[in-house]
């Protein structure tokens, strides 16, 4: 979007620019937030994942477009080109995750691809028309399919419930450095950890066993292996649980180490952590975590938590006395 205001002019052959008020900027970026997720949503969100696809670069074009087209001004006709013009850039591999630093790239792409189609659109390119909703090469059942499902999208639920149901409701700060299936292991650890802070001791620990449904162990559950990079750390729900155990958090500082809404949502990412451990005779014992829910959409973080966060992560960066000026402005 701040690239988008470089380039807000009375017409895209005019240098005359057009004052773009805070609020009309907060309304692009709504835009942009409902977007997405309703698109996302649309094809069972998650399921793209298991599939094979990087989520944010599949729904983000449409997204950014969005965003772009509204801080533009442009009229419903070229917000439609724009987003067909956007939707068709749609692409990323969800193996980007593994050792490479291409996932990032991804979601800078898909943002990069949603501005340039808003700008082809107003110079005059045309889009696919019902980019989304079209049965034979559209977006929703082009990515849609293999999901599995009786029904492979939902195109009438994109626009179901607008200016009623707010999909910016739903998005999150997020409690930990890490990928969203990482959240559960950790959240288990660290309630074991409060339970019983005499027992997690890391050399009495022998075996530590996470349960994951399929689409976390696909995202989350492989053996990461020397050389890891931060990207493949964020990944690993191994890693995670080493972290949680041994520093007691996962934020940034963890993953630099040179060693180291569909009938599913409430099942998909429940996690059972069976810790296992030698007792003081030395017999080995077994504690056992269920969650539920990770801290996020059905538990969001409190006012402290985010601010707990924001000093976890800023306390390498910048002093206190930093810290305290920003947290009072």
């Amino acid at each position: 979007m701040l690239a988008a205001l470089e380039f807000c002019h009375v017409s895209a052959s005019s240098t005359n620019t057009i004052p773009i008020t805070g609020a009309e900027f907060l309304l692009a970026a709504i835009m942009g937030y409902e977007t997405g997720p309703r698109v996302g949503l649309r094809i069972y969100g998650i399921n793209v994942l298991s599939r094979g696809w990087h989520s944010g670069a599949i729904f983000g074009p449409a997204a950014s477009a969005a965003a772009a087209t509204k801080l533009l001004w442009l009229p419903a006709p070229l917000i439609e080109n724009a987003i067909g013009i956007a939707c068709t850039q749609a692409g990323g591999l969800i193996s980007a995750q593994y050792k490479s630093s291409v996932k990032r790239m991804q979601h800078g792409f898909a943002v990069r691809n949603g501005l340039f189609a808003a700008f082809m659109a107003r110079s005059g390119y045309s889009g696919i028309k019902q980019v989304l909703e079209r049965p034979y090469g559209g977006f929703l059942s082009t990515f849609g399919a293999g999901s599995g499902r009786n029904l492979a999208y939902r195109a009438d639920r994109v626009v179901q419930g607008l200016s009623s149901i707010w999909e910016l409701d739903q998005i999150i700060v997020k409690p930990y450095a890490s990928m969203a299936a990482t959240h559960r292991t950790i959240d288990g650890i660290s309630l074991l950890q409060i339970k019983y802070p005499a027992k997690l001791v890391a050399n009495r620990i022998r075996r530590v066993t996470v349960e994951l449904s399929e689409p976390a162990f696909k995202k989350g559950g492989w053996e990461p292996k020397q050389p890891l990079t931060v990207t493949g750390a964020q990944m690993s729900c191994i890693y995670a649980a080493a972290m949680q155990l041994l520093e007691g958090e996962v934020q940034p500082a963890q993953l630099e180490r040179d060693d180291a809404f569909d009938e599913d949502v409430d099942t998909i990412w429940q996690q059972r952590i069976h810790v296992e451990l030698w007792d003081q005779t030395g017999e080995p014992k077994t504690l056992i975590e269920f969650v539920a829910a990770p801290r996020g959409n059905k538990a969001p973080l409190s006012e402290e938590d985010i601010l707990d966060k924001w000093r976890r992560i800023t306390r390498d960066v910048i002093d206190q006395e930093r810290q305290a000026a920003i947290e009072n402005l």
